[in-house]
């Protein structure tokens, strides 16, 4: 086994010793048979239809925001095509952020041929794009809630922070791929981010926001129909950090941080019991959602990077 796999298995392997330290604190400081007394009550399966709807929803948004980015760095892929790796990468997705993104950024450098750096550069700025999109419905979310109902965070804080970070993201974005070379030689890496036109960008910007939000709304709707009476000024402010801690590498198939964050947010509305009992069956209809919408798309999408991989290796082979 090389370095380079020993350090990426070394990686998951704190993730998942992280993910599992915080469910084990959480299930001895909650009760586990209050947990499933609370689940059994909840209302899980009028959600059923809503998470089905936000799995669809989301993959045709977010696709459609990349494709806005990829066609205009590459001309390619098609926007179906891109819907299909979507999709896929959805199902590794569900067991690390980093994972689902990887297998996303290999299909992308197959399927087109860009060389390495080139995808990278992509992947790093749909990445950007993302944070970008998270702090931007933040701040719009924090002016339009009641400052009274919020005690875990300072609101006016977010209100003044999530702004500048989205402004910086979009400065790095729109400015550094033409301010750096001056400074340090051209970098590959850096292309895709000057072919991109501002246009595109904020239009990719506008649905990436668009979907957030969506996911914000249903998943308020979705805890309030379970049973938990969350105000939605609190849920607005509260599930960006939420989706925030989601991304982290210390959860594992949807669990770890991101359960003590719900746990610390909504306390004041419902018992850790309830919270948890809700984000369990939540998560757990999403990550079914996620399997149905990707599966079937996964053999072509993996058939594909082998391909990629099988012509590169010939193109290798039959080079100078």
């Amino acid at each position: 086994m090389n370095k380079s796999l020993r350090q990426r298995w070394l990686g998951r392997l704190i993730s998942w010793l992280l993910a599992g330290a915080v469910v084990i604190f959480l299930l001895t400081r909650y009760s586990p048979t209050a947990i499933a007394s609370a689940l059994t009550r909840g209302n899980w399966l009028a959600i059923v239809p809503l998470v089905i709807g936000l799995a669809v929803w989301t993959l045709l948004l977010m696709s459609a925001a990349d494709a806005i980015i990829f066609r205009n760095a590459l001309g390619k892929p098609r926007f179906t095509d891109i819907v299909r790796a979507k999709g896929a990468s959805s199902v590794l997705l569900v067991v690390n952020h980093g994972i689902g993104q990887g297998a996303y950024g290999v299909w992308l450098a197959r399927k087109t041929g860009a060389g390495a750096a080139a995808t990278v550069g992509l992947i790093g700025y749909v990445m950007a794009r993302d944070l970008t999109a998270l702090f931007s419905v933040a701040a719009v979310s924090s002016w339009l809630i009641d400052i009274d109902t919020i005690t875990l965070v300072d609101v006016e804080w977010i209100r003044w922070a999530a702004p500048v970070c989205a402004f910086t993201l979009v400065a790095a974005i729109f400015i550094g791929p033409r301010v750096l070379p001056r400074f340090i030689p051209p970098a590959k890496i850096l292309e895709p981010w000057l072919s991109v036109g501002r246009g595109p960008y904020l239009l990719s910007l506008g649905l990436r926001s668009l979907s957030l939000l969506g996911v914000m709304l249903m998943t308020w709707l979705c805890a309030n129909i379970f049973g938990l009476a969350l105000p939605l000024g609190a849920s607005l402010a509260y599930l960006p950090i939420i989706f925030l801690a989601a991304s982290l590498p210390v959860n594992v198939f949807g669990f770890g941080a991101v359960q003590l964050v719900w746990v610390a947010a909504f306390d004041v509305w419902a018992t850790g019991e309830e919270i948890l009992a809700f984000q369990l069956a939540f998560q757990v209809l999403a990550i079914s959602a996620f399997l149905l919408r990707g599966l079937p798309f996964l053999p072509s999408v993996l058939r594909e990077i082998e391909e990629g991989k099988t012509k590169a290796t010939k193109s290798s082979d039959s080079g100078p």
